[in-house]
C-alpha cells in the first residue's frame, strides 16, 4: 500500500501526496504520459525542476496509483458539479 495525502492549494485544486514506491521520498503525483484519455505513466516530482521517479504502466504500482489518481479527480468533479469548488469550471 502507498502512503498518501491530498491537500488543496490557493487555487482551490486538489494535490496529490504520495511516498514513493522506488525511492521512498515524499513527492507530487503526476500523469507524465497520456496517449488520448489513457494514462499511461505517472512521475513523482521531488523537487522542483521535475526531478522525480517515473511509474510506467508495467510497473507493479500502476495499478494503485491509478486508482488514486482516478478516485480524487472523480472527487474533484463531483465538488464542481455541487457549486462548492468556484474555480473549477466545466465548459
Amino acid at each position: 500500500m502507498i502512503n498518501f495525502r491530498i491537500v488543496k492549494n490557493r487555487r482551490g485544486k486538489f494535490s496529490i501526496i504520495v511516498t514513493c514506491p522506488k525511492c521512498g521520498r515524499e513527492g507530487y503525483l503526476r500523469v507524465y504520459s497520456k496517449r488520448g484519455e489513457e494514462i499511461r505513466a505517472f512521475k513523482i516530482v521531488h523537487e522542483k525542476f521535475n526531478r522525480g521517479c517515473h511509474i510506467g504502466i508495467n510497473s507493479e504500482y500502476f495499478e494503485e496509483l491509478f486508482e488514486l489518481h482516478k478516485a480524487v479527480r472523480e472527487f474533484e468533479k463531483e465538488l464542481a458539479y455541487e457549486g462548492d469548488y468556484p474555480s473549477f469550471r466545466l465548459i
